[in-house]
């Protein structure tokens, strides 16, 4: 689900359900989503539920549960509902790509009004230069240039205090 990490927050054997509003479902780590999406509204509940039976010392089962949207069918009647699995690296190009929010799975936290366009910038040097390195020492000369006048300001309060300073030694 969305910017949750459910096997944090849920205890060994415990369920956790939801039931508004869910566009998907899936299982991250760190660099990789494995998730679950359907057209909007398909999708009634989802729940997540931790083992630790029959796995190794050590590890977790961590298991998704996603019921479709039901309701009566007429005989002779077929519904067809469409179900995408995606799996792979949390680009946030490729989750932006989806048809559902799969992005929201990448939590840049507090700092997200500075990641996002600080990623942004990387993305875009990397476009004009294709070696991560040099798009890396780009961004952090961008970074120096942008902070310049608060380091300024911090070298001259600096200078100040050294010129006080024999005379708050004498104080004391």
């Amino acid at each position: 689900l969305p910017g949750t990490e459910i096997e944090e927050n849920i205890e060994d054997g415990e369920k956790n359900s939801f039931e508004d509003g869910i566009q998907w479902a899936g299982v991250d780590n760190r660099y990789f989503i494995t998730a679950l999406y359907a057209e909007p509204g398909a999708i009634e509940s989802c729940s997540a539920e931790v083992s630790k039976e029959g796995v190794p010392g050590g590890y977790s089962l961590l298991s998704n549960r996603i019921a479709l949207a039901g309701g009566q069918i007429a005989p002779g009647e077929i519904i067809k509902r469409k179900v995408v699995l995606f799996g792979g690296p949390k680009k946030m190009v490729e989750l932006q790509a989806q048809p559902v929010p799969l992005n929201d799975a990448i939590d840049f936290g507090f700092f997200s009004a500075i990641c996002v366009p600080m990623l942004w910038l990387m993305r875009f040097f990397y476009g004009h230069f294709p070696n991560w390195g040099l798009a890396i020492i780009l961004l952090t000369v961008l970074v120096k240039l942008v902070t310049l006048p608060l380091t300024f300001k911090q070298y001259k309060s600096m200078a100040g205090m050294k010129k006080i300073q024999p005379k708050m030694k004498k104080l004391q």
